[in-house]
C-alpha cells in the first residue's frame, strides 16, 4: 500500500476530490473495488498513466485481463 484516504461512509468512491487526493502521487495501477467503476474516473486516470483495476459488475461484459492483476484482486 503506498497510500489511502478516509472518508465518511456515505462519500462515493469515485468522489473526483477524494480520487485526485488519493492519486496525487500515483502511478502505474490503481486497485479498487467495484465501487470505483466510472467511465469519467477511468478516463481521468488513463490520461494521467494510471492504470484503473477493477472486478467487473455482473452485467458486464468480460474483458481480457493480465493474470498478475486478476492476483492483486484476489
Amino acid at each position: 500500500m503506498l497510500s489511502y484516504y478516509l472518508t465518511p461512509g456515505d462519500t462515493d468512491d469515485r468522489n473526483m476530490k477524494v480520487m485526485g487526493s488519493l492519486t496525487k502521487n500515483l502511478f502505474s495501477k490503481l486497485i479498487g473495488d467495484r465501487g470505483y467503476l466510472s467511465q469519467k474516473l477511468f478516463e481521468d486516470l488513463y490520461s494521467r498513466g494510471i492504470q484503473l483495476i477493477t472486478k467487473i459488475k455482473r452485467n458486464m461484459k468480460n474483458k481480457l485481463m493480465v493474470l498478475q492483476d486478476k492476483l492483486l484482486l484476489r
